[in-house]
């Protein structure tokens, strides 16, 4: 009899578990998804909100990057227009081009090196995917950079702005969406266990 009680608790319990889950997405305006049902399946431990937070950080790595290019871009426009050095990373010692190229390199390699550490993070297909988007983008701003080097050095400004015009920031508009919707998700994942596992 105690052990039948004892069962009967468990299951009740369960279920407003899941209810409250439920009522978190509803109040907060999220949708309930088969993702959302397959987190609450999940155990309450420190490794669940662990690999969201690894996600998140990997994808935030990438937009990371892709500010810094854009950033590195338009200082460069400015220098090569304006004839003022208003970056301080390195006091215009290497001139607009020199310093883009450089940042842009620079990012190359920091980039080509996530891509490498991602592989071990155990993503579905989702992720995967989006990830991958993310930083088909950025290698985008990638060569944009070396695009823009390449007109500054033979005075083509107005080349180069068109370049970071029409390609840079549609291609940083573009990391930016992917980075926001899946790192929102992971966040949405993140409060529903935290409301399962209170």
């Amino acid at each position: 009899m105690g052990r039948h009680r004892h069962g009967k608790i468990k299951a009740t319990q369960a279920v407003w578990s899941l209810r409250d889950a439920l009522l978190l997405c509803l109040c907060l305006g999220m949708p309930w998804s088969a993702s959302h049902a397959q987190a609450l399946t999940e155990d309450c431990s420190v490794g669940s909100v662990a690999a969201s937070v690894k996600t998140m950080s990997a994808f935030d790595k990438v937009e990371s990057l892709a500010n810094a290019l854009l950033h590195a871009q338009s200082q460069a426009l400015i220098e090569m227009q304006s004839g003022q050095v208003v970056g301080i990373d390195d006091g215009g010692f290497f001139g607009p081009t020199g310093t883009l190229s450089k940042s842009t390199g620079k990012a190359q390699s920091e980039l080509s090196a996530l891509v490498i550490t991602v592989k071990r993070l155990d993503w579905d297909a989702t992720t995967v995917d989006d990830f991958a988007d993310a930083v088909a983008s950025a290698k985008a701003l990638i060569v944009a950079g070396f695009q823009i080097v390449d007109r500054l050095e033979n005075n083509q400004i107005s080349k180069a702005v068109e370049i970071y015009t029409h390609g840079s920031l549609l291609q940083y508009k573009r990391v930016f969406a992917t980075v926001y919707t899946e790192n929102s998700g992971a966040e949405r994942d993140i409060s529903i266990l935290s409301a399962k596992c209170r």
